[in-house]
Order: C-alpha cells, then sequence, then structure tokens
C-alpha cells in the first residue's frame, strides 16, 4: 500500500513539474528567410515563422516602419492570405503550432503574407514588428537589396522586445 501511494505522489509531482515547464516555456518565437517584394505603392514581406516552444501561439498585429531618404515613415501594414481562387483575404491572425513552423512565402497556392501600403519605393530599410497574443513582439529589419524584378532578399535581425 505504501509503494501505490508513494508512486501516486511521485507521478503527481512529475505531472505538476512538467506542466510548469511547459508553461515557463511558452512559445520561443524566430523567424527566419525574410525577403520583400516591392511594387507600385506597396510591398509584400515573406519570411518563415517558427515556433520552437511547447505552447501555440498566433500573430495577431503588425506595425511596418520604414527609413528611406524621406526619412522615418509609418506605413500601413496587415496579415493575409491568398486563398486557392487567388484571392486576398485580410486574416486577423496566424497562427504557429509548437514546435512547428509556418511559412509566409510567395507560392501560387495558399499563403501566408504581410503587405506594406504606401510610399515604399524609397524605404531602404523595413522595421517590422509582429505582435503575438502571447504578447511577445518580434523585431524584424529587412534591408532590401538590388536584384532582377525588383526583388531583393534581406538580412534579418530579431529581437524580442
Amino acid at each position: 500500500m505504501r509503494v501505490r501511494t508513494l508512486f501516486i505522489a511521485l507521478s503527481a509531482v512529475v505531472v505538476v513539474v512538467l506542466a510548469a515547464w511547459i508553461l515557463a516555456t511558452g512559445s520561443v518565437l524566430d523567424a527566419s528567410d525574410i525577403w520583400v517584394k516591392v511594387s507600385e505603392n506597396n510591398a509584400t514581406i515573406f519570411l518563415n515563422l517558427h515556433n520552437k516552444g511547447l505552447l501555440p501561439d498566433c500573430a495577431t498585429a503588425v506595425e511596418v516602419i520604414g527609413e528611406g531618404s524621406v526619412g522615418t515613415i509609418s506605413l500601413r501594414a496587415g496579415l493575409y492570405k491568398t486563398t486557392m481562387d487567388n484571392n486576398l483575404i485580410k486574416v486577423s491572425k496566424i497562427c504557429v503550432n509548437p514546435l512547428s513552423t509556418v511559412k509566409l512565402q510567395e507560392t501560387n497556392v495558399e499563403g501566408y503574407r504581410i503587405i506594406v501600403l504606401g510610399d515604399v519605393e524609397k524605404i531602404k530599410v523595413y522595421h517590422i514588428y509582429i505582435t503575438f497574443e502571447s504578447g511577445e513582439i518580434l523585431h524584424l529589419h529587412a534591408v532590401p537589396g538590388i536584384q532582377h524584378q525588383r526583388i531583393a532578399m534581406c538580412s534579418i535581425d530579431v529581437e524580442n522586445v
């Protein structure tokens, strides 16, 4: 009887410690492969969002500030999804499950992306702030380069603010 009670108590302690560890770890967000496609009066930002944590998290807002020849400009930005019939719809959030990646990449099929509106042709550095449900803010720096068809690969600097 004592062995059974000890086993149950030890199991309960392990469950509590494991639950506390999962909650303490939460979501661990990161981004990679960021690039910007600049068009007339808009830009599209593509990237991969990674969650290396043990809890899901969702991007709920995006803010983009541009630096360029005219100084600092606050630009309108939003989270979007391309549907199967190639329509673009605004979404309220983009969720990243634990230990997984969501690709915000240019494809011919369904995919997420960040659309930026405004005087984007004068921007030399994009500061992208992605806010998540957990309260974490991912700060990315995208620096367009000069490439064919105005598609620019960018460097990335990720900060947890």
